[in-house]
């Protein structure tokens, strides 16, 4: 299998509340690693660019993607209650790396991987929530 995958994947979530009012924050955490074990890169002991199994580069670093939740509940006549929720993901647009679309080494094909990192860019979402 050429496909990469990070060696530490982790999310960090802490949330505060006071009252009807909650705000949660959110980190998720890539660890750096290789492109594909079986070539070597300009960091790689044993590159040598006229060597088959060497390429440009093989290596991606660490990434983290901060998000932010906030909502507040109100409470409606008649014991109903109403939530106003909003999010931003990927809070400060952090580009995800090029890893050549996830499926091995493929010089060429670009892109990245969409299970680890986040390719839709800052995101906003807003909403209400009914109870009754």
């Amino acid at each position: 299998d050429y496909a990469s995958a990070a060696d530490f994947a982790g999310n960090v979530v802490a949330t505060w509340s006071r009252g009807d009012f909650s705000l949660t924050g959110q980190m998720r955490f890539i660890d750096d690693g290789k492109l594909d074990s079986s070539r070597a890169g300009p960091e790689d002991p044993g590159y040598n660019p006229a060597n088959a199994t060497s390429v440009n580069f093989n290596s991606i670093s660490d990434y983290e993607v901060f998000s932010l939740n906030g909502s507040y509940n109100f409470e409606l006549s008649g014991g109903n209650m109403m939530q106003l929720w909003a999010s931003i993901d990927n809070l400060t647009d952090e580009d995800p790396p090029i890893t050549c679309g996830g499926v091995g080494f493929a010089p060429g094909i670009g892109g990245t991987n969409p299970i680890f990192y986040d390719s839709a860019g800052r995101f906003y979402r807003l909403g209400l929530r009914l109870n009754f």
